[in-house]
């Protein structure tokens, strides 16, 4: 299948988990150096943080194909594999994220698509994209 459109994570969300995590393991840096008994263990956590922040900086959260699209909206989330035929609807009603809703085994799914974690302008762009699809 040959990638129509890709919309990658955006900008500050990588950064927050970078930026954040980083000034967290300074934090812990100083507290285990001045503190004799401070475990050191919450250092892994952090280490955590800044790989996802990594991972996402060069990854997509939405990817569109010729007749289907991929959302992975966390490292830990399932892969949601949407057919453009099985989306019900687009709901653009919320500032924050944009809903769609679609098809799965039968049922009537939503799935909540936040805006700020996607590249800023995409927004115009996925939805237009999204309702050009043939049903």
């Amino acid at each position: 299948m040959e990638v129509q459109k890709s919309y990658k994570v955006a900008k500050s969300t990588v950064n927050a988990q970078l930026y954040g995590g980083i000034g967290v393991a300074i934090f812990l840096m100083v507290a285990i150096l001045t503190i004799r008994q401070m475990p050191a263990y919450p250092l892994g956590f952090v280490l955590v943080v800044i790989g996802v922040g990594i991972w996402n900086s060069s990854r997509s959260a939405v990817t569109c194909f010729n007749d289907y699209m991929e959302v992975k909206l966390a490292p830990i989330s399932s892969l949601h594999l949407i057919r453009y035929r099985d989306i019900v609807r687009l709901d653009q009603s919320n500032k924050k994220y944009l809903a769609i809703d679609y098809l799965a085994d039968g049922k009537e799914k939503t799935l909540k698509l936040p805006w700020s974690f996607i590249e800023k302008g995409a927004k115009n762009s996925l939805i237009a994209f999204l309702q050009e699809q043939p049903v």
